[in-house]
């Protein structure tokens, strides 16, 4: 993603009040570099998460899977009885249907490639969960009795093993088939790239 010079100094912009707040001093040059990094980083991981997305859909596409959806709204209907009311299952319906059918699709791709999720798999996930929850708060260097506290109160949670497990397979699945595909890389603008989403 090739950035603007305009995004770019937007970003400086922002970095220099903030380091004026905080009085810290920074050179036109290392302001110049942070604004680059950041903007590349935050850029790939927003391209990875885009192909991601093109897979899913692809194969979702390319799997031709039709499920009853007049059944399933009745049945998230009858099953979320009081807490949710037909309007608003209406309205959410396209995003749970797109899931539900790439979990169908990435279950048998699962089988497919011989992929397994083993007890490690989640424990690193429930780690790297915590961390993650930890760094959205500005902590890091967390004591390890916490980190293994908290990853543990997490493992005694079926709701969330679940959840793990579910974005251990996406993440297994997804690896796999950028490791096989052919990927083309091809150069496009921020503002063309926002324009995708």
């Amino acid at each position: 993603v090739t950035v603007s010079a305009k995004e770019k100094a937007e970003m400086a912009e922002n970095l220099k009040k903030y380091y004026e707040s905080q009085k810290e001093e920074h050179s036109e040059e290392e302001i110049e570099k942070e604004v680059a990094e950041r903007l590349k980083e935050n850029y790939k991981a927003e391209a990875d998460w885009r192909l991601s997305q093109d897979i899913r859909d692809f194969y979702v596409q390319k799997s031709g899977v039709e499920l009853p959806e007049a059944f399933l709204k009745r049945w998230l209907l009858h099953a979320n009885e009081g807490k949710v009311t037909a309007e608003q299952v209406e309205s959410e319906f396209p995003a749970f249907l797109k899931d539900f059918k790439w979990q169908l699709v990435r279950g048998s791709l699962m089988k497919k490639f011989e992929l397994q999720i083993t007890a490690d798999d989640i424990q690193e996930a429930a780690k790297s969960y915590v961390n993650y929850q930890y760094a959205m708060y500005g902590l890091s260097n967390v004591p390890e009795d916490m980190l293994s506290e908290a990853v543990n109160n997490i493992l005694h949670d079926q709701k969330q093993i679940d959840r793990l497990a579910e974005s251990v397979e996406d993440k297994k699945v997804l690896d796999k088939i950028k490791s096989i595909a052919t990927l083309k890389a091809k150069k496009i603008s921020s503002e063309k790239f926002k324009e995708l989403k």
